[in-house]
């Protein structure tokens, strides 16, 4: 068979959709946000070809797991083994890092325990077997002198049974004439320094692993002449070594400093005080804690004691100010001690919260951030050591594992697996990550492709693999690469199925489907199915471009560990930031510039990275810094469009107000699913049960009492004689807020949901099933519900899964928000931005 046949698939919104997919080939599918093509890619193709390879498993291995639920489809045939990456990332831990996420750390644990040469901790040289002759010689330095090798006297009988009984022993501290009761007896007398005639003689008694050496009465020591490597200039030994040793996740190699972490937790200073202020301007923030307010009078009689001003900024009162908050006196306390109070308190979960809320994260002086255990820090390879290779970029880490030589063609294979993950990571824009760079601290552009590099490395055949817009974020260059890559996998058999929106991927690949004609409701339909046809470029807007106010720069910033010689924007304007992957957009106007701006406006940060800079140009009209990743994965189960708007408040309001609800004493929280007052007692205001079946999928079923409408059947059934409120729920925002008076700020919300394509989403419209253009959007807008003005918004990737129309309706968004006073920046390589902004930087 040469197609995926697919018929009748209902998902979300798609109206029974018959469709035959060709085999090895590169299908794009495209439409509007919210048209149904990720419900047509993911929800139905991939989560049935899921389904059934779980399905596969024996009983006993799916009694413990969640088991998915059927999808609304009739028939896809055949169902290949399949590989996803949506745009949806997973909760990202501390401990994990760049190299953990391509895998790298597996292929390292087998190339560090072969490859890895021991080190002295002390002399930098490296640890070997020394031969009877260095042992001797490095404890006896100088003229030739008598010396004695003595062994204890049962492994004299156990191993030397041939031998004559010696001449002499050891008692008593010196070498007399030989008594059979002695502890240690002769096992040979050598001269030093030792010839090579005695080094044969030590030899051909085989293995010695301690004997006690003692020359002319002056050395008397234990030593090892047969032993493992050692350092040539002190005694430090080798150390066993399993593969474990070099696993951070393994008790044997974590450090046991860090835990394996790469860093430890310390108390903040800047969090603990707002060196701006003065302590009269409650400059200290931790006695701001409700638990240790009582010490602020301390604080300030000690300190007039002392004679600290209370009314100069702290960071104005130097050193001896910081030791004494930290130390006390009289009364008052110190940090130090409120500090060990509270970690007697961590069984409390609100304590932790707040512990972990005034530290900060520092590289571990242990292992120096590697995580690794110090027994194998010191190992090197090729003479860098480990902590050195363990720094490096992922350019240079495949630079490094290039020009290692290798004899043994079987470990060859571990070397080429590793480098073509390294390639594929260099060529889609990621070289400069470190391996050792904390994946929670990567932009989620670059997290997405993290996770792409695993799909496009991949070997084999016969596969079906899922990508939602694998572009993002990624320059022409950078797409023509992975374009390459998507039909090295072809070449081999397999199958590239792209949910996605640019001109370049759809216009080289062999099927174009396009899903709509447009979003929710009105979407859901096969409106194109052939060759890719090309796109018609939208017509350039009559704008007038804004001039600008004043210029916000910084000179001199290193973020990172890299420099830049400054970074500047003008306010009052829509700036588009450009550049290849890596180059430093995010770097400078996230956790620079905008981290910067921030601190000046409210003191807290967008980021936690850190930046430092030489010299700054800040002015003082902005108000707050306001920072929208492309990090998808900031919602509840219960999020829904009308708690992230806040327009569900307003419904439930109306229909409290209403005559019918006055007489039955009914308030707004008898309205709203998420409340006891009003949810259904039987499904918990879920709108279905679930019943677990022991051995098969579970099933869900509509709930009996409810019908659905997830509130007490008593009150769904209200009506302000246009819907009732189980169907103002599910009424798209634009048809049902026409009868209901909105306040201005509520007004606002509805205009710019209609600005953003957003209008046709329902209330009750659950976040978790939006697309991520459509959740992109709808998060921007929460951010944005209050009123604006004279702030900094900084967004990165917002285009992803947009359309041209999408686009251009985001961008005179942007053009209302510039007009009151607003500074837009956005983190984004789509070309169609370009004719929009009112300035361009490439970087």
């Amino acid at each position: 068979m040469n197609f995926i046949k697919i018929k009748g698939a209902r998902v979300n919104n798609l109206k029974d959709i018959d469709l035959e997919l060709p085999l090895n080939k590169l299908i794009c599918i495209s439409g509007p946000s919210g048209s149904g093509k990720s419900s047509l890619a993911f929800h139905t193709l991939y989560a049935e070809s899921k389904r059934r390879f779980f399905n596969s498993f024996p009983n006993y291995m799916k009694l413990f797991s969640e088991r998915p639920a059927p999808v609304d489809v009739d028939v896809i045939h055949p169902v290949l083994p399949v590989f996803a990456l949506p745009q949806i990332n997973p909760v990202i831990g501390a401990r994990s890092c760049v190299s953990d996420v391509l895998r790298l750390t597996e292929y390292f644990q087998t190339i560090f325990h072969q490859l890895s040469h021991q080190y002295c901790s002390v002399h930098q040289v490296p640890l070997k077997v020394l031969s009877p002759k260095e042992v001797i010689d490095k404890e006896v330095k100088g003229e030739s002198k008598k010396a004695y090798i003595f062994v204890k006297k049962n492994i004299f009988l156990e191993n030397f049974k041939n031998l004559p009984f010696p001449s002499r022993c050891f008692k008593s501290g010196q070498v007399e004439e030989f008594d059979e009761n002695a502890d240690f007896w002769e096992l040979l007398r050598i001269k030093t320094p030792v010839s090579d005639s005695a080094q044969k003689k030590i030899k051909e008694l085989g293995a010695l692993e301690e004997v006690l050496f003692v020359v002319e009465g002056e050395i008397e020591k234990k030593i090892q002449l047969n032993s493992d490597s050692k350092c040539p200039k002190c005694d430090e030994a080798s150390v066993k070594q399993q593969v474990s040793h070099f696993n951070p996740y393994n008790a044997l190699g974590a450090c046991n400093n860090c835990g394996g972490y790469g860093a430890t937790l310390e108390y903040d200073w800047e969090k603990l005080v707002n060196l701006d202020q003065s302590v009269e301007e409650e400059g200290v923030k931790f006695i701001n804690y409700k638990r240790f307010a009582y010490l602020k009078p301390a604080l300030v009689q000690e300190m007039k004691k002392k004679k600290f001003s209370l009314k100069k900024p702290i960071s104005e009162l130097g050193d001896k100010f910081k030791d004494f908050l930290y130390a006390g006196s009289g009364k008052y306390h110190g940090f130090n001690k409120l500090f060990r109070y509270l970690e007697s308190k961590k069984y409390k979960p609100n304590v932790r919260i707040f512990i972990r809320s005034i530290q900060k994260e520092v590289e571990c002086e242990t292992c120096k951030g590697t995580r690794l255990s110090s027994s194998v820090i010191r190992n090197r390879i090729n003479k860098i050591p480990l902590d050195d290779i363990l720094s490096f970029t992922l350019e240079e880490a495949y630079h490094f594992f290039k020009g290692i030589k290798l004899k043994d063609d079987e470990f060859k294979k571990v070397i080429e697996s590793l480098l073509l993950v390294l390639e594929v990571a260099n060529k889609i824009g990621l070289g400069h990550l470190k391996l050792l760079r904390k994946t929670k601290s990567v932009s989620a552009g670059e997290y997405q492709r993290l996770l792409l590099v695993k799909y496009l490395s991949y070997k084999g055949t016969g596969a079906l693999f899922v990508f939602d817009e694998p572009s993002l974020g990624l320059s022409l260059k950078e797409q023509q690469f992975i374009l390459n890559q998507f039909k090295s996998l072809i070449a081999d058999g397999n199958t590239v199925l792209l949910v996605e929106h640019s001109p370049y991927l759809i216009g080289n690949s062999d099927l174009n489907i396009q899903i709509g004609p447009g979003a929710g409701h009105l979407g859901g339909q096969v409106v194109y199915y052939g060759n890719p046809k090309k796109e018609k470029r939208l017509p350039k807007p009559n704008r007038v471009k804004s001039k600008g106010g004043k210029v916000v720069r910084l000179d001199g910033v290193e973020v990172y560990g890299k420099k830049y010689d400054k970074v500047e924007i003008k306010t009052n304007q829509f700036v588009v930031i450009k550049g290849e992957s890596g180059c430093g957009k995010s770097s400078l106007f996230v956790h620079a510039l905008g981290n910067h701006i921030s601190l000046q406006a409210s003191g807290e940060r967008i980021t936690p990275v850190k930046y430092s800079y030489k010299k700054e140009k800040i002015p003082s009209d902005i108000e707050e810094v306001i920072f929208i990743d492309s990090n998808l994965n900031k919602f509840s189960s219960r999020s829904t469009v009308g708690t992230l708007t806040d327009l569900s408040s307003i419904l439930r309001k109306h229909y409290a107000a209403l005559p019918v609800s006055k007489v039955l004493n009914l308030e707004k929280g008898h309205f709203s699913p998420n409340s006891q007052l009003g949810q259904c007692s039987e499904c918990e205001g879920k709108g279905h049960k679930v019943i677990e079946m022991q051995y098969l999928e579970d099933i869900v079923v509509e709930c009996e009492v409810c019908k659905g409408k997830k509130l007490k059947p008593h009150l769904a059934d209200i009506s302000d004689n246009f819907y009732t409120i189980a169907d103002a729920y599910q009424t798209p925002v634009k048809e049902l807020f026409q009868h209901i008076k909105l306040t201005p700020k509520y007004r606002k919300i509805l205009e710019y949901m209609e600005v953003l394509n957003l209008d046709y989403l329902s209330l009750e419209r659950k976040i978790q099933s939006l697309s991520g253009g459509e959740k992109q959007r709808i998060y921007l807008l929460s951010k944005l519900v209050k009123s604006i003005e004279n702030s900094l918004i900084i967004v990165e990737n917002i285009t992803f899964g947009l359309s041209q129309t999408e686009i251009i309706k985001l961008c005179e968004f942007f053009d209302l928000l510039v007009l009151k006073n607003n500074t837009i920046v956005v983190i984004d390589q789509n070309p169609l931005l370009d004719s929009y902004c009112d300035q361009i930087i490439n970087l």
